[in-house]
């Protein structure tokens, strides 16, 4: 497996295996789709591509009600209600068209850029392709220990890549595998060839003190629904279902938090990367885990405001809550 790390980066957590459980003739049909997509896909030229996309939106918007609905909710709640752009509905059906679209670019740009330049590349070849933003506080944390925050924002599956590159390594991210056993392998393999580690969503925090202790990264998405013991914390102004782990992990590492993202440019296979806001070990102090969500949430917020058009709002945010 290529890396890029260099050699004498020291790892202060073992290589994990993350998989999925599902092995039988299904998974490995849907596995076999997967990769015959995927090399079809990656050799297409970018305006081919596009086309794709715009028929991918169309028909997922179309098939996928329940996603498609809670997009309508999510934006209306967040650009409207929140934002105040007063988009039309027709705004909005367009905006849940261009998430579909998105997510089809997303899941396909990382493998066009290895198929051109290697999923080896160095850190200093993939820098190349980005725009850098990163500020003396968040440039602070680098090499301390600390832990990068996202979402589906821009570009997610780029953003650990360009963060590792950047500085922010040795970085392990937290990763709930797909279902799948084959491909959850392929994820992992690949993922891992970029020049990070994966930790199992499940049992993470038990990793985390290590990582933090050995002057590495820990990466987290924070943006989806919680499921088991959640807070109901605003987003976006309305209670949503928020991870209450994480709060409390941020609270007992006493390392800062970094949010990140790497917004897809104009410019094909080109991104900007964003390392921004920084909440200090003092500022989460006495917080209850409720307070730190709050806190996480106003950050994605902000985030996800930079680019609304490449914001994953197919994400049922309020569901339960």
């Amino acid at each position: 497996m290529g890396n890029p790390v260099a050699p004498e980066e020291v790892w202060p957590v073992d290589q994990q295996v993350v998989r999925g459980d599902q092995n039988g003739p299904f998974a490995k049909v849907q596995y076999a789709v997967y990769r015959l997509a995927m090399g079809f896909f990656t050799r297409m030229p970018k305006s081919a591509l596009y086309g794709f996309g715009r028929i991918f939106g169309m028909l997922g918007k179309r098939l996928d009600h329940k996603h498609a609905e809670a997009a309508r909710g999510y934006l209306r709640q967040a650009l409207n209600g929140h934002a105040g752009m007063e988009l039309s509905d027709r705004a909005i059906e367009r905006r849940v068209n261009v998430a579909y679209e998105h997510l089809f670019r997303v899941a396909v740009d990382a493998g066009r850029f290895d198929r051109r330049h290697g999923a080896d590349c160095s850190p200093e070849r993939l820098l190349e392709f980005v725009d850098a933003d990163v500020t003396p506080e968040a440039r602070e944390a680098i090499g301390k220990g600390c832990i990068v925050v996202s979402g589906h924002i821009g570009d997610w599956e780029m953003c650990a890549r360009i963060a590792s590159a950047v500085g922010f390594r040795p970085l392990y991210a937290i990763s709930k595998p797909p279902s799948n056993y084959p491909l959850s392998v392929e994820f992992q393999r690949l993922r891992e060839s970029w020049g990070m580690r994966l930790l199992p969503r499940r049992g993470a925090m038990q990793f985390a003190p290590k990582v933090i202790q050995g002057k590495a990264t820990l990466g987290m998405l924070l943006d989806q629904r919680a499921r088991k013991r959640p807070v109901m914390v605003p987003f976006f102004g309305r209670e949503a279902r928020c991870d209450r782990s994480a709060g409390v992990l941020l609270r007992r590492l006493r390392c800062p938090v970094v949010f990140i993202a790497a917004f897809k440019q104009p410019e094909d296979l080109r991104w900007r990367f964003y390392a921004g806001k920084v909440i200090h070990p003092e500022d989460v102090a006495g917080k209850s885990p409720e307070q730190v969500a709050g806190m996480v949430n106003t950050e994605l917020e902000a985030l996800i405001l930079q680019h609304p058009e490449q914001n994953f709002w197919l994400h049922d945010r309020y569901r339960g809550a």
